[in-house]
C-alpha cells in the first residue's frame, strides 16, 4: 500500500490535487514524463493492444490468511513483464520475496502482462514498480514475489481492509524485503560508487565526510532525497522485515547500513548546512525513524501508538486514511497485531473525518490520556489565498472534524509535549489531585474531561513565520519575544541573570535542538550566546569586551556579512550589560549557534508569544487570540488553551502552549471542574464562506 502521489502536508486542502516530488517538498508539483521504450521494447500502447481485457481478480477466502503471490516469469531485460498470479496460505508457510516502493504519480503506469489458462490479460502498475520487477526479474528462473500493487485488488475496498490487516504477516514472513529505490544517479564519491560509501560509514571503516568533501555530501544529499524515504507504507514494510536489503539501480546493499549512516549524518553538524539546499533532512529524519522503531521492535520494546502517530506524522500518503492504516501492522504497547488485537480495525468505507474521529476516541478510551490535543493544530484562515479557500468542501476535515481531533495529514508546528517515557517530560498537571472515579469519555462528538481554568490570554505577537535555515529572522524572532516579554521576566525572576535563562528557555519552549528538555542550562545559554554572537566577543581573556566594543564588532559584522542585528536592541543591550557573574563563566564555555537556531526554529515556527492576565508569558498556537482560556487539563502534560464557546459551558480547543513556570506542576490545583470540548469544527463552512466573500470584495476595491 505505499501510493506516493501527492504529498499531503502542510497548508494543502485534501481536495487539492495531488503531486509529488522527490524530495517530498512542500507545494513543488512533478510532472511524471513517461519513458520511451528502448529499442527492441513493445510500447505499453502496443502491448495492451494486443491483450483481450484488463484482468479480473477472483475473490479471496474471506476471512482467512489468503494471500496471492506473484509468479513472475523469467525474461531478457527488454521483454515485457509476464508472471502468473498464485493463491495461497500463509499458514503454508510459501517462500517469496516482498518489495518495498514508492508509487509515484497514479498517472505514470506501465503494463504487466498476467497469463492465465492461456489467455493474457493486463494490470496496470506504478512504473516504479515495473522498473524494480524488470531490475528483480532473472532471466532463466521464475521468481515467486509479492507486490501490493499486483497482488492486491485496489478496488476493493473489502479484501483492502482484510489484505491491510494481514500486512505484518506478509512482510515478516517474506525471505526477505526488497526495498526498490529507483535507477542510480551515477553521482561519483571519490571513484566508489555511494552505496559502497554508505556501508564503509555504517561499519566506521570510512568516517563521515569532512564538511569541504562537498561531492559526497551532494551524493548523501540525493540519496535520503529520494521518494520511498518519506512513504508511511514503506516504514513499516522496512522495519517489519525479518531481512531487507536497498536496490539503487544495479548495487545493492543491507538496509542496516543505510539505517547506521543514516543515523551518524543526522548528528552531524555539515547536515544542518544542507537544510538550505534541499528537504534532504526529512529523508535523513524518516530512515532514523525506521532504523529506531526497527531495533525496538526487535528488542520488544515497544512504543506507544499515539508516539508511534507523531513522530510518522511527517511521513506522506496519497490516502490520508493510511496515515493511521499505514501503521496498524506496528505492535504497540496498546496494541498486538499479532494476536489478533490492532490498535483499530481498518475500514476502507469510511471516510476520512470518520476515520479521524474513531482514531481519536479509542487513544482516549484506551489510554485515559489527553496528550494527543498536543497534537492538534489549526489552520490560520486569515493568511489563505482565495483559490486555497475556493477548495475547501461541504465534507473537508478543517469544517467536519471536532476541534480536539487531531488531522494527521495537517502539520504547522513541532509538537511540545514530549515522548512519553522519557523520563524528563513536562508534567504541567503534576499538582492536579483527582477522583479516581473521573474519567475522560468520549460522548459522541464530545469530550469530556476534567481540569482547572489557569489564567486568559490577554495579548499575542505577530505569528513566527521562520524559515530553518534563516538565522536573520531567527534572531529578530528572539529580539521580538525579548522586547515583549522583558517586563514580564524581569517580574517573575530574581535578576538578570535569572531573567537571561528564563528567556533561553522561553526561545526554544524548554527543550533543546534535539527536543528534549534542557539538563544543562548554562551550556544552553552559551548556545545563545553563540547564536547571537561570537563567543570570543565576550572576553578578551581576561577582562569583560565592554557593552561598546561587542556592538561595535556586531555592526561591524553585520555591514560585511548580514547575518546579524545590524541596531541596537533590548536583547544586545541585556547579553552585554556587565555581569561578570554569569558572562565571564560563559565566555570560556563555548556554545553552539547553529544548535539554538534549530531549537528556536523547533520552538517558534508557526506560533506566537503569549502574555496572560497573571503576567506569565509563553508560545502559543498561531490561531490564539485574547480571551482564549489557559487550562491544565487531567492527563495532558502540558498547558492547553481553549476557546469558550457562546455561553462558555463548552470550549473549542485552540492546542497546546508552553507557559513559563507552568510546566512542571508550579501552579497549585486545589479544585477542578469538568471540562467539555464540544463536537464543533474549529472552524466552520459558514467561517471559510465569509473570508471568500472578505477576499472577493478587497480584489474588487484594489481593481
Amino acid at each position: 500500500m505505499t501510493n506516493s502521489a501527492g504529498d499531503g502536508i502542510i497548508e494543502r486542502p485534501e481536495n487539492t490535487p495531488q503531486s509529488f516530488h522527490a524530495a517530498g517538498a512542500i507545494n513543488v508539483n512533478f510532472e511524471a514524463r513517461a519513458e520511451a521504450p528502448s529499442a527492441g521494447s513493445h510500447s505499453q500502447q502496443e502491448l495492451q493492444q494486443g491483450l483481450t481485457s484488463e484482468y479480473q481478480y477472483p475473490p479471496l477466502a474471506a476471512e482467512s490468511d489468503h494471500i496471492r503471490i506473484l509468479d513472475l516469469f523469467p525474461g531478457e531485460e527488454d521483454a515485457p513483464i509476464r508472471a502468473r498470479l498464485d493463491t495461497c496460505s500463509l499458514s503454508d508457510r510459501p517462500s517469496y520475496e516482498a518489495i518495498s516502493y514508492a508509487w509515484g504519480s497514479k498517472t505514470d503506469n506501465a503494463v504487466v502482462i498476467i497469463c492465465e489458462g492461456g489467455v493474457d490479460y493486463n494490470i496496470e502498475i506504478p512504473k516504479s514498480l515495473h522498473m524494480a520487477l524488470k531490475r528483480l526479474r532473472h532471466h532463466s528462473e521464475h521468481r515467486s514475489m509479492w507486490a501490493d500493487a499486483i497482488c492486491m485488488n485496489q478496488a476493493d475496498n473489502e479484501e483492502k481492509n482484510h489484505q491491510v490487516r494481514l500486512m505484518r504477516k506478509i512482510y515478516q514472513k517474506a525471505t526477505v524485503v526488497d526495498i526498490w529505490l529507483g535507477d542510480d544517479d551515477n553521482i561519483p564519491c571519490r571513484g566508489k560508487s555511494l552505496l559502497e560509501v554508505i556501508n564503509q560509514i555504517s561499519q566506521r571503516q570510512q568516517a563521515l565526510p569532512p564538511p569541504e568533501d562537498r561531492e559526497t555530501w551532494t551524493a548523501l544529499r540525493r540519496f535520503y532525497d529520494r521518494p520511498w524515504f518519506t512513504r508511511v507504507w514503506c516504514l513499516q514494510e522496512a522495519i517489519l522485515a525479518l531481512s531487507a536489503k536497498i536496490m539503487l539501480g544495479e548495487h545493492s546493499t543491507s538496509w542496516k547500513h543505510v539505517g547506521l549512516t543514516a543515523r551518524m549524518v543526522y548528528d552531524a553538524p555539515m547536515w544542518l548546512r544542507l537544510r538550505s539546499d534541499s528537504d534532504a533532512s526529512r529523508g535523513v529524519y524518516h530512515t532514523v525513524i525506521m532504523y529506531w522503531l526497527s531495533h525496538r521492535i526487535k528488542v520488544q520494546q515497544y512504543t506507544p501508538f499515539l508516539e508511534i502517530l507523531r513522530c510518522t506524522r511527517k511521513f506522506l500518503a496519497s490516502d490520508f486514511r493510511d496515515k493511521i492504516y499505514g501503521i496498524l501492522g506496528i505492535p504497540t504497547t496498546d496494541s498486538d497485531p499479532d494476536a489478533g488485537d490492532p490498535f483499530l480495525e481498518p475500514n476502507y468505507t469510511k471516510t476520512l473525518p470518520e476515520v479521524y474521529i474513531k482514531c481519536a476516541s479509542v487513544i482516549v478510551q484506551k489510554t485515559q490520556s489527553l496528550r494527543l490535543l498536543s497534537d492538534v493544530q489549526h489552520e490560520n484562515l486569515a493568511t489563505w489565498t482565495a483559490d486555497v479557500l475556493e477548495r475547501i468542501e461541504a465534507g473537508d476535515t478543517l469544517v467536519t472534524v471536532p476541534s480536539w481531533v487531531p488531522r494527521w495529514h495537517r502539520f504547522f508546528a513541532t509538537v511540545i509535549d514530549l515522548i512519553e517515557e522519557d523520563p524528563y517530560c513536562f508534567k504541567a498537571s503534576a499538582s492536579m489531585s483527582l477522583d479516581p472515579g473521573l474519567k475522560t469519555e468520549v460522548k459522541g462528538r464530545e469530550l469530556v474531561t476534567h481540569g482547572a481554568r489557569i489564567t486568559i490570554v490577554k495579548s499575542v505577537s505577530r505569528i513566527f513565520d521562520i524559515s530553518s535555515t534563516s538565522r536573520q529572522a531567527a534572531l529578530e524572532t528572539a529580539n521580538t519575544i525579548w522586547v515583549e516579554a522583558f517586563d514580564y521576566l524581569e517580574a517573575s525572576t530574581t535578576g538578570p541573570t535569572e531573567a537571561l535563562y528564563a528567556l533561553s528557555t522561553l526561545l526554544t519552549a524548554g527543550r533543546g535542538w534535539r527536543g528534549y528538555i534542557i539538563q544543562d542550562r548554562e551550556q544552553h545559554f552559551a548556545d545563545l550566546l553563540a547564536f547571537m554572537y561570537d563567543p570570543a566577543m565576550l572576553s578578551d581573556g581576561e577582562n569583560e569586551v565592554s557593552l561598546d566594543q561587542a556592538q561595535e564588532k556586531s555592526t561591524r559584522e553585520s555591514r560585511s556579512d548580514g547575518t546579524r542585528l545590524g541596531h541596537s536592541n533590548l536583547l544586545m543591550d541585556s547579553l552585554f550589560r556587565p555581569r561578570t557573574d554569569l558572562t565571564l563563566q560563559l565566555a570560556g564555555n563555548p556554545g553552539r549557534g547553529d544548535h539554538f537556531n534549530e531549537a528556536i526554529y523547533n520552538a517558534c515556527y508557526r506560533r506566537r508569544l503569549v502574555v496572560t492576565e497573571d503576567g506569565h508569558v509563553g508560545l502559543g498556537p498561531q490561531v490564539t487570540e485574547p480571551g482564549d482560556v489557559v487550562c491544565i487539563l487531567k492527563g495532558a502534560n502540558v498547558p492547553l488553551l481553549l476557546r469558550p464557546e457562546a455561553g462558555g459551558i463548552k470550549f473549542k480547543l485552540v492546542g497546546e502552549a508552553y507557559i513559563e513556570g507552568m510546566m512542571f506542576g508550579e501552579i497549585q490545583i486545589p479544585e477542578v471542574e469538568q471540562i467539555v470540548l464540544s463536537g464543533k469544527p474549529f472552524v466552520s463552512l459558514d467561517e471559510v464562506r465569509l473570508r471568500k466573500e472578505q477576499l472577493e470584495s478587497e480584489r474588487h476595491q484594489s481593481g
